[in-house]
């Protein structure tokens, strides 16, 4: 018996698939890129870590690139994205350091 699946769900998995076997295949992450464009990098400077901001502006800027379809919004929108991915990773991060450095303390003591 066939079993339906929305075309929602489909693009979502093939995404998720493509970004697993780039990361698998790739020695370099690509956020790692990321944080050396120009564009991104200005956006995270600004931001700082007021993360927030980036989850913010993506909803107006992809309803802006939707009206106008003018691919300075759209690469504005792929920008933010790529600049809330790379925020995000770095935050979690360093929310790890401190646990990861206590349980390295303990290990030894």
């Amino acid at each position: 018996m066939a079993r339906m699946v929305s075309i929602r769900h489909a693009a979502t998995d093939r995404a998720h698939r493509a970004a697993s076997a780039r990361l698998i295949t790739h020695a370099r992450r690509p956020w790692e890129d990321w944080r050396e464009d120009a564009p991104v990098a200005d956006l995270l400077q600004i931001v700082g870590s007021h993360l927030n901001v980036l989850r913010s502006g993506i909803g107006p800027a992809l309803a802006a690139f939707l009206n106008t379809r003018d691919p300075a919004r759209g690469l504005a929108c792929v920008y933010l994205v790529q600049a809330l991915v790379a925020a995000e990773l770095e935050a979690a991060r360093a929310e790890r350091m401190p646990t990861a450095r206590a349980q390295e303390v303990a290990e030894c003591t």
